[in-house]
């Protein structure tokens, strides 16, 4: 993208670091520091995050009682440490929504996390929202795999909202568990697509002094 997005240096510099994030956190702390600790990048991703070598602020908008948020930015500070070059902020969404509507879920929901990437002039480059594409299809899968693993359901299939309470509990349980099975995959997943979205923005080598 090449528009010039309404956000201003000083609007900018006023998000937290990441570190000021997980400090501020006052849910999942520890999870997220377990998810970073056990997520590393290979050799393939550090060497692009080194080789594209441009400076970027990156505006990310998150709360700490969102799994998608437990689960991805953890891996994106990962990139950022590699980066180098990266100016990272998060802002709270609920008191942000000036710019998580700049990247909506489907254009019109406020979904996260929301990574927005900056030139040095504060043009957008590129945006990601809530998780990558591969991983609707994955999960879209395990309801069905929760349906075909409880046949005495016969509410199994159907949507969160229109289960009964015993059949809602049973797939909060499976659905926990799938989600932390694939942790791993899927934050390499988030990975790939932060990577495709950087290759497919404008001048994606130019360096900024």
């Amino acid at each position: 993208m090449d528009t010039i997005v309404e956000i201003t240096p000083e609007r900018f510099r006023e998000g937290l670091k990441i570190d000021e994030f997980v400090q501020r956190m006052t849910k999942n702390q520890e999870l997220f520091e377990e998810n970073y600790t056990t997520f590393e990048l290979n050799e393939d991703d550090i060497a692009f995050v080194r080789d594209l070598d441009i400076r970027l602020n990156v505006a990310v908008l998150a709360e700490d009682w969102c799994g998608d948020v437990l689960r991805y930015l953890p891996a994106f500070a990962r990139l950022a440490e590699v980066a180098q070059k990266w100016d990272v902020r998060i802002f709270y969404r609920d008191e942000n929504v000036d710019l998580i509507d700049l990247c909506l879920k489907d254009g019109k929901y406020r979904a996260i996390p929301v990574f927005l990437f900056f030139d040095a002039e504060m043009n957008e480059v590129a945006c990601l929202t809530e998780k990558p594409a591969a991983v609707y299809a994955i999960e879209a899968n395990a309801r069905q795999a929760f349906a075909d693993e409880h046949p005495e359901l016969p509410d199994a299939a159907a949507p969160l909202d229109d289960m009964s309470v015993d059949t809602r509990a049973a797939y909060v349980t499976f659905i926990r568990q799938f989600r932390a099975d694939n942790r791993k995959r899927w934050q390499q997943l988030f990975v790939d697509e932060i990577r495709g979205k950087l290759q497919q923005a404008p001048h994606p080598r130019q360096s900024y002094p």
